[in-house]
């Protein structure tokens, strides 16, 4: 009972404070807004905008603040679902090889087309990428006599070191330029002085 009454005022608590923080980042920008600017674009108290306010608002900003949201929860639904389904509360996508797949997917890209193909190429492979190491784990987890949380890790494990390997080919033998550029993507800005 009293795990119950905790739960629904932190929930509760959680739902004031989003509502909060997603009024407050629509009165963040280029133009600053009031909050009652705000509240007056989206109609909910009589205060009179202006035009230039309320387009600010309902076609900039409350579509971004939207999207943050969903892209938030979506974040969070995942990564609960990889801890429940691990039963470890450190996981995360390299477990699953989810991340060494998605590098190798948009490094192939970048060294073998470049940017000739479009500006949605790039995460279009990172994604296909993705999947692709997924099925691999799966594939390789389906063919196990035993199945355990344990061994799932394993088998996403082997498939991340599988794709890591692969990206590092792609960047060994791939052009030049693009392969610097990988590189740096993949391995991070810390190394970027050897570069120049």
């Amino acid at each position: 009972m009293l795990m119950s009454y905790r739960y629904h005022w932190a929930m509760w608590g959680a739902m004031v404070v989003l509502i909060g923080l997603m009024l407050f980042s629509i009165t963040r920008g280029t133009v600053s807004l009031s909050l009652m600017q705000v509240l007056g674009a989206l109609k909910l108290v009589d205060e009179p905008v202006s035009a230039m306010v309320s387009r600010i608002v309902t076609d900039l900003r409350v579509p971004r603040m939207l999207l943050s949201v969903l892209t938030g929860a979506g974040l969070a639904m995942v990564g609960a679902l990889l801890q429940t389904t691990t039963r470890n509360d450190l996981a995360d996508p390299f477990l699953f090889g989810l991340s060494s797949g998605a590098s190798a997917g948009a490094v192939l890209v970048i060294t073998r087309f470049g940017d000739r193909l479009g500006v949605l190429t790039l995460p279009v492979s990172a994604f296909v990428g993705g999947v692709c190491s997924a099925i691999a784990v799966m594939l390789l987890f389906h063919f196990k006599k035993q199945r355990g949380a344990e061994h799932l890790i394993l088998c996403g494990l082997a498939i991340s070191f599988l794709f890591g390997a692969l990206t590092s080919y792609f960047i060994f033998f791939g052009r030049s330029a693009s392969c610097q550029l990988c590189a740096v993507l993949v391995t991070g800005w810390s190394g970027i002085s050897h570069l120049e």
